[in-house]
């Protein structure tokens, strides 16, 4: 196992090097009887709630850790449940931890979240099984193969539906983003590909044909790079842009001495970049992706459990 200085930053080398590092956080928290951890010498966190941001920038290991919970909750440890429902409430994007868990809404509707997640907006008291009821909800409504895709955010304006049928629409869908560069609130994120997160999941095609897509971007526009560029730095799927990031960084492009202040034709705000790249180069972007692309690329999800039959 291979862990860097956070949780959310962990990687792994096999399932079974997770579930082992998982089971030791867990025995820790027992003696306080809360699957917390002590931050400081006053605060504490869930355990294993890193695990949704694992899930969020590696879709790849989404099947895997759906599986490591599943195998604890056939335990029926109520420590272990309160530490799973955690986790399948920390973040919206948990949802595509639904199928591997949907099995136990029932035996674990009533455990409750130890913090209210922030992308929840209803009253009263959270628990699994009323995550699990909005994870199903969200997923069925994303499965509807006819529901156009919402561009600009949920409470943007002037919302954009475009339909998304093939590599064509989904083009043309990244051109319009890069386009119009708005910075959105939605509960996925507020970046002008953030659309994307739910898309994926209703429309598992889309994933791996990212890589060359956005590729295409890097060589495209001013426009188009800094939208590629935006959402390589959100860091999901990091991995799948090695290629296109080190032939950026060996060829250096037109745009590679671009500050990236520079507000891109058509945009009505500059970049909000991280506060560290403010004032840098495109170049300076690249070159801070690459290192976290080979890190993620060395370590591929691997299934080494044997299969579980379900209850």
């Amino acid at each position: 196992m291979k862990k860097t200085h956070s949780h959310s930053q962990s990687v792994f080398s096999s399932t079974t090097s997770l579930l082992m590092y998982l089971k030791t956080e867990l025995e820790e928290s027992r003696e306080n009887n809360l699957p917390h951890r002590r931050i400081g010498h006053d605060g504490s966190e869930p355990i294993w709630t890193w695990l949704a941001t694992l899930v969020q920038l590696r879709s790849d290991w989404a099947p895997l850790v759906g599986d490591i919970l599943r195998r604890f909750a056939n335990e029926e440890d109520p420590l272990t449940n309160i530490a799973i429902a955690d986790v399948i409430g920390k973040k919206i994007h948990c949802a595509v931890l639904f199928p591997a868990l949907q099995m136990f809404i029932e035996p674990l509707a009533d455990v409750k979240l130890t913090y209210t997640p922030t992308w929840w907006s209803k009253d009263g008291v959270v628990t699994f099984g009323k995550v699990m009821q909005e994870h199903s909800k969200l997923l069925s409504e994303l499965s509807d193969p006819d529901r156009p895709a919402r561009l600009e955010g949920q409470y943007g304006p002037k919302t954009a539906m475009v339909n998304l049928a093939d590599v064509g629409d989904l083009q043309a869908a990244l051109q319009r983003s890069a386009q119009h560069g708005r910075f959105t609130w939605t509960m996925w994120g507020s970046r002008p590909l953030s659309w994307l997160y739910p898309e994926s999941l209703g429309r598992p095609w889309i994933n791996p044909l990212l890589r060359e897509l956005l590729a295409a971007m890097l060589q495209g526009s001013h426009a188009e790079v800094v939208t590629a560029l935006d959402w390589m730095c959100e860091k999901r799927d990091l991995w799948q842009h090695v290629e296109a990031l080190q032939g950026a960084m060996d060829n250096s492009p037109s745009w590679w001495s671009l500050n990236t202040t520079t507000k891109p034709t058509g945009w009505r705000k500059r970049w909000p970049v991280a506060s560290f790249l403010q004032d840098k180069t495109l170049g300076d972007v690249v070159e801070f992706l690459l290192p976290l692309a080979h890190q993620q690329a060395a370590l591929p999800p691997l299934q080494d459990l044997p299969m579980i039959d379900e209850p």
